[in-house]
């Protein structure tokens, strides 16, 4: 696995580079399939120093993209939190894979076989002089089923997540509604 760290407003000696590389490395034990990691190290300014780190790691797996995000008041500990929330997804998403693939060994009465997703393209940022628009993501849309797009947006702990619809073939936007459930934007041809 290939682990990358970056850094922003911060000065990170070569010891603490390693030491990230090595405790998100670790994480190929518990999962082999993953690709490649991004570490992202900030140190923002803030009244406070509770938490003025933040730790943005990424991991790259077939079919999904595993992403945390902690904060601290120093480097180690921000690092040890992204490692260990990152650990934490990663078992949740290898206990899915183990439940597909069961369902479907029984439903083929064969080999387990788990459908591979393309990974998203790494996410862009631009400045505008303005400051209303902060930061451009760009990813591949791949076609899926709803049910794929709702275990992806959790895999990815966010509250919406944009995907083509299999069945209509339009793009469509789900989204965790305040009240627990989901809702599904579709997109119409005009």
């Amino acid at each position: 696995m290939e682990v990358t760290v970056q850094t922003k407003n911060l000065d990170l000696p070569d010891d603490v580079r390693a030491y990230a590389e090595r405790k998100i490395a670790r994480l190929g034990r518990y999962f082999s399939a993953i690709e490649s990691a991004t570490v992202e190290l900030t140190r923002e300014t803030a009244k406070s120093n509770l938490n003025r780190v933040v730790a943005q790691a990424t991991l790259d797996c077939p079919g999904a993209i595993l992403r945390a995000e902690e904060r601290a008041p120093d480097v180690y500990a921000a690092i040890d939190a992204v490692a260990n929330m990152l650990k934490r997804q990663v078992d949740r998403y290898k206990g899915r894979l183990y439940w597909k693939g069961r369902v479907a060994a029984t439903e083929a009465g064969g080999g387990v076989a788990v459908e591979t997703e393309a990974a998203m393209a790494e996410a862009e940022e631009e400045e505008f002089p303005d400051g209303s628009l902060v930061k451009v993501k760009r990813f591949a849309v791949k076609p899926m089923a709803t049910a794929e797009a709702i275990e992806q947006m959790e895999l990815l702990d966010h509250s919406f997540f944009l995907f083509k619809d299999v069945e209509s073939g339009l793009f469509s936007v789900i989204y965790r509604r305040r009240d627990g459930d989901y809702g599904v934007i579709q997109a119409e041809e005009a």
